[in-house]
């Protein structure tokens, strides 16, 4: 194989918002059962965070015209060659198998790395000011 021909793989990776203490956690590693085990400072002792307390977004493997990493749920606003711009959140969607640009309502579209500019500009659990009444609701957010 040239090394022309080798296949990009995607970073994987996660970032996990505490429910509680309304911080984003370090994730040192995630157990069988969903724990996250973060590090406690001590580099011996683990502190387990129970999946009710926690909630885990996945890089999308973009990053923004700023080079920020893009995650799930970061609202975005993407500009068109045309000067268009939309704005929503990046969510999973299971029926595309992709990460899309929901705008409520059901109506989305995929996320593609097309030429297209992305801005970050929050996301839901450090700027819930972003959010309109009815994604407030949605995500079972208190406005």
């Amino acid at each position: 194989m040239k090394k022309e021909d080798k296949v990009k793989i995607r970073e994987i990776k996660f970032r996990a918002w505490h429910i509680s203490t309304k911080r984003w956690i370090s994730i040192f590693q995630l157990d069988n059962q969903g724990n996250l085990q973060i590090e406690t400072g001590d580099s011996d002792i683990w502190k387990n965070i129970a999946p009710v307390d926690y909630i885990l977004m996945q890089f999308i493997g973009l990053k923004d015209k700023s080079g920020k990493e893009i995650y799930e749920m970061d609202k975005i606003i993407v500009t068109d060659e045309h000067g268009n711009e939309d704005r929503g959140f990046l969510k999973y969607n299971e029926k595309e198998m992709a990460f899309v640009i929901d705008w409520g309502e059901n109506r989305y579209r995929r996320i593609m790395d097309d030429g297209e500019r992305i801005e970050i500009i929050g996301n839901i659990y450090e700027n819930p000011e972003l959010l309109t009444s009815s994604e407030t609701k949605k995500n079972n957010l208190k406005g």
